[in-house]
């Protein structure tokens, strides 16, 4: 599902032909992506340059908002190879997303779902108290603002608290969209 004007919609392949989530365009441009070329611009393409080039930017900007919540990270920044290795597959042995997904066998259907979801034991805050172990509480600062003020490759330089600091290897455990502040 995906929210629009305060109303969540559902977003499945074939629900967006028929909601308003996508204009008329954007819905053509699934029609024509069989005739297109595969000829991509980058070894390895961004998720949205690969959609905006099989599709439209329109549609390459919807993907991104729902791939925000699988991957927290820019659907521009993420690599289309990396994370949707079977839509590139697709596209390099049928030259198109489309005629791949008719072309393609079908795999044998499976007795057991091969998908599992894991976690800690204690949940995942463990895994921040493992850490906290690991580096020394006195190196972690909590609920603190801090503003990246430069990056150089090798070295960051902060300002927390009205204080600038500088360190090797920075930690983010917030919500993506505080960290990307």
């Amino acid at each position: 599902y995906l929210c629009q004007n305060d109303q969540l919609k559902l977003a499945s392949p074939s629900s967006l032909i028929f909601s308003d989530l996508l204009s008329l365009q954007a819905k053509l441009s699934v029609l024509r992506e069989p005739f297109l070329s595969n000829e991509s611009q980058s070894d390895d393409e961004s998720i949205h340059d690969f959609i905006s080039r099989r599709f439209n930017t329109e549609l390459a900007d919807l993907l991104g908002h729902a791939l925000k919540g699988i991957w927290a990270g820019d659907a521009k920044m993420l690599s289309a190879q990396a994370a949707l290795p079977f839509l590139k597959e697709l596209e390099d042995s049928y030259g198109s997303i489309f005629a791949g997904l008719i072309k393609k066998p079908k795999a044998p259907k499976k007795q057991t779902n091969t998908l599992q979801t894991c976690s800690f034991i204690n949940g995942m805050s463990s895994f921040c108290e493992a850490l906290g172990t690991y580096i020394g509480e006195e190196q972690i600062l909590r609920e603190t603002d801090a503003r990246l003020l430069s990056y150089d490759g090798e070295r960051y330089l902060l300002e927390i608290n009205s204080q600038q600091i500088t360190c090797d290897h920075l930690i983010l455990a917030t919500k993506a969209y505080q960290a990307a502040e």
